[in-house]
């Protein structure tokens, strides 16, 4: 048997082991997670959920001293992410746009600021729908921007919103055009309960569930520890990985386990650090950092937010649902790159009224109508394309976390470039508001940047000089080490990164299989 180790229990390493033991009947695979348990489509924690408004995912999110981030830099790590078995998928919204062709090749665009990717969208297309199935996603298989050659969704698109309807016409008159928002969502399972963050019903796709089944599935050909933390991956050359150093966190003794094959896929920050903590002789700067690029490049999402009230809403419209169902790539086009492109979207849940707290905080039925007709709010949210800027990186700061890794440091600063294209794309949104006829229009764009969107600290590269792991996901000059995470991404685009990092963990799978 092949002892094949993941660090990291998230969706990569789900899908990179579905795929694996499913083409490798010789495969053995443990995964090694840091954080705990996490139990999802619990209906009782939800009950919880509903009565304190407190979201049983809250608990894995980093503590604030576990990190040491410069402040005025607008990064934010804490709620970004989950710290425990199944990562982030335990609470994110399911949101799974494609990246664009012109996403793979944004060096010729941007030079020195920008990376190719080490494929091409031509490359990887059919990983796209592969991983459109493996999520559940309800999707507009007609569209053709980006292209699908002929893949499918496995599910048709959601329905729009009435609230939509607010938006939709402003859209057509300024000619910018809208789609469906294809989401993770198995509509035979939803009952679009509005609490997509803890789905009772397992409807939106998490790494905690589809482990479970896996566990299941290939019981005595993967095994699942918890409270696992890796340390270090400890060389037996300067080429070959001979395993890695995992700490008990109870007793703080330390074990070295062996493997033929390494994948770490424990999500950007966590898998760059590990990186950086492997240090040899052959490697004193962190695995895979002979070209200095280690940490280096991180970019990530910064947020453009327009709301506005919709007057005199007779209609009583609301939001109906826990996810968006209207997206708009007007801004995600060639023609914006230079600038920083956007992808928007008509957020959910943003109405401004929450009529159970009213009624229990005592405000009349009368009170609460007068603010559903003349203050509920529509937003408008894009995520902005943002670029390379020297000194923005991750890093080991002094100390253990709590779950005994070592602490993150983070140093970022906002591209004065990236604050002009926040900025104008702000007024895009809120100039469809303006058509929209909405009033009262607030800029909401103060959120940081998300941490779990961040990318490009381990870079795809076709050469060791430029990047840290090759197209097949390989670390540049070891034989038999992979990276699967945001991190091997070259530039982050406008748009969600979950399904492509599938993509490539899929793709992974099938190129560890027939390696």
């Amino acid at each position: 048997m092949s002892q094949v180790l993941v660090v990291g229990s998230g969706v990569a390493a789900v899908a990179v082991s579905r795929r694996l033991l499913a083409s490798d009947p010789t495969v053995q695979i443990t995964l090694l997670e840091a954080g705990g348990d996490f139990i999802a489509a619990d209906y009782r924690q939800w009950l919880d959920m509903i009565m304190s408004g407190v979201s049983p995912t809250r608990a894995y999110n980093d503590p604030v001293k576990d990190a040491d981030i410069n402040t005025d830099g607008g990064m934010q790590l804490r709620g970004g992410r989950m710290l425990a078995k199944g990562g982030t998928t335990g609470h994110w919204g399911g949101w799974c746009p494609r990246l664009k062709p012109e996403d793979f090749a944004l060096g010729e665009v941007k030079g020195d600021r920008a990376l190719n990717w080490a494929i091409n969208y031509a490359d990887f297309i059919d990983y796209y729908t592969q991983a459109e199935i493996f999520l559940n996603v309800c999707g507009d298989s007609t569209l053709t921007n980006p292209p699908r050659n002929q893949g499918q969704y496995p599910f048709a698109a959601t329905g729009y919103s009435a609230i939509d309807g607010v938006i939709m016409p402003a859209l057509e008159r300024l000619g910018y055009g809208y789609e469906a928002m294809p989401v993770s969502r198995h509509p035979e399972k939803c009952r679009t309960t509005g609490t997509c963050v803890y789905c009772p019903f397992d409807a939106k796709y998490t790494a905690v569930s589809d482990l479970d089944r896996l566990l299941l599935e290939y019981a005595g050909r993967i095994e699942l520890r918890l409270q696992s933390p890796v340390l270090a991956i400890t060389m037996a050359s300067p080429k070959q990985a001979a395993g890695v150093e995992v700490l008990n966190p109870q007793t703080g003794a330390k074990q070295f386990i062996a493997a033929d094959k390494i994948i770490v896929a424990a999500g950007t920050i966590e898998s760059t650090k590990l990186l950086l903590a492997s240090v040899s002789e052959r490697w004193p700067n962190g695995l895979g950092n002979q070209g200095g690029h280690l940490g280096k490049h991180l970019v990530t999402h910064p947020f453009a937010i327009a709301t506005g009230e919709i007057p005199n809403n007779q209609q009583r419209l609301a939001d109906e649902l826990g996810f968006p169902t209207l997206a708009c790539r007007h801004f995600d086009s060639p023609e914006y790159q230079e600038l920083g492109k956007m992808y928007f979207l008509r957020y959910n849940q943003v109405s401004g009224i929450n009529y159970d707290k009213r009624l229990l905080d005592g405000v009349s039925p009368a009170a609460i109508d007068d603010e559903v007709l003349n203050h509920s709010r529509v937003e408008l949210r894009g995520m902005i394309e943002a670029f390379d800027e020297p000194g923005n990186e991750v890093g080991l700061a002094p100390g253990t976390t709590a779950l005994g890794l070592p602490r993150t440091k983070i140093q970022h600063r906002e591209p004065e470039a990236t604050l002009r294209a926040r900025k104008q794309h702000h007024q895009h949104l809120v100039g469809v508001l303006k058509e929209a006829g909405l009033k009262n229009i607030e800029d909401r764009s103060f959120w940081g940047n998300r941490v779990d969107h961040a990318t490009s600290t381990c870079r795809m590269s076709v050469d060791a000089a430029d990047g840290v792991v090759d197209g097949n996901l390989r670390v540049h000059d070891t034989d038999n080490l992979y990276l699967c995470s945001n991190a091997v991404f070259p530039n982050c685009g406008a748009v969600n990164p979950t399904l492509t990092l599938v993509g490539l963990a899929l793709r992974l799978g099938n190129h560890l299989a027939s390696a």
